[in-house]
């Protein structure tokens, strides 16, 4: 290989091993740190969120993980919410927090799979997720207050889903 050539090569695989080692900053509102969360506010969010339908396996424990997501690539099983230590959330920061909500990085540096719709959250105000994060059971140490929403959902979503199907097919039919 001509010495220029394995110059380049240096350098791109530099340039790649910084850019995949680098661990992004959260932009945060320095205001946070003088606001007191709202909890009720954050168990709205929760609910908003659907936390609950990704993050608890069936018949698996409210927000313990382990629900498969089959993909192209294979299966995806979603993560541990919980505020154990060892498998969830427990040791986040709310920097951490903002960071994995955000940007789609955990703490150790690790990027998410896309299968975690962090993109979607990008824009979610600084307030939001500091309810959010008050609210999680890794602040409050508590999963089993944390709602079961799936029969009140899936009704709202039957509901819209038939809205959508009806619209649907009275544009086809006309």
């Amino acid at each position: 290989m001509h010495p220029s050539r394995h110059r380049k090569t240096e350098i791109g695989v530099i340039a790649v091993a910084a850019i995949a080692l680098y661990i992004p900053e959260p932009d945060i509102s320095p205001a946070i740190a003088q606001r007191q969360p709202s909890v009720a506010r954050g168990e709205y969010i929760a609910v908003l969120g659907d936390c609950v339908a990704c993050h608890t396996a069936g018949g698996g424990r409210t927000l313990a993980g382990g629900l498969p997501f089959p993909t192209p690539v294979g299966t995806i099983y979603s993560t541990d919410i919980t505020p154990d230590r060892e498998y969830g959330i427990g040791d986040y920061t709310l920097k951490d927090f903002f960071r994995l909500m955000r940007l789609g990085v955990k703490p150790d540096g690790a990027r998410l799979y896309p299968a975690m719709p962090y993109t979607a959250y990008a824009k979610t105000s600084d307030q939001d997720l500091q309810d959010l994060f008050a609210y999680a059971p890794c602040s409050r140490g508590d999963c089993a207050t944390m709602p079961t929403i799936h029969a009140t959902l899936t009704v709202v979503m039957f509901a819209w889903m038939r809205s959508i199907i009806v619209l649907s097919e009275s544009k086809q039919s006309a």
